[in-house]
């Protein structure tokens, strides 16, 4: 589950969202769970997942608002 970048790999938006909700669920088992040093460090390494997918999922999202602006620019100008 710490995939990193494999939104660029082209699997999308579902597996950031699908290893978000793995991260969370597990994140959940975990705080049930009596605290220890183990205990607390699958957290934080949790909680690194998701801030890598939640990056990943906002990078693609602004490369596609910057492809969607240049494609319209480009239809705006070639006349179309």
């Amino acid at each position: 589950m710490s995939r990193t970048g494999h939104l660029k790999g082209g699997s999308g938006i579902g597996s950031c969202l699908s290893a978000i909700k793995q991260a969370h669920d597990r994140i959940h088992l975990l705080s049930n769970m009596r605290a220890s040093p183990n205990v607390l460090a699958s957290q934080i390494k949790l909680y690194d997942v998701l801030l890598v997918e939640i990056s990943d999922i906002r990078s693609g999202l602004v490369r596609d608002l910057k492809e969607s602006r240049s494609s319209s620019s480009c239809a705006v100008h070639s006349g179309r």
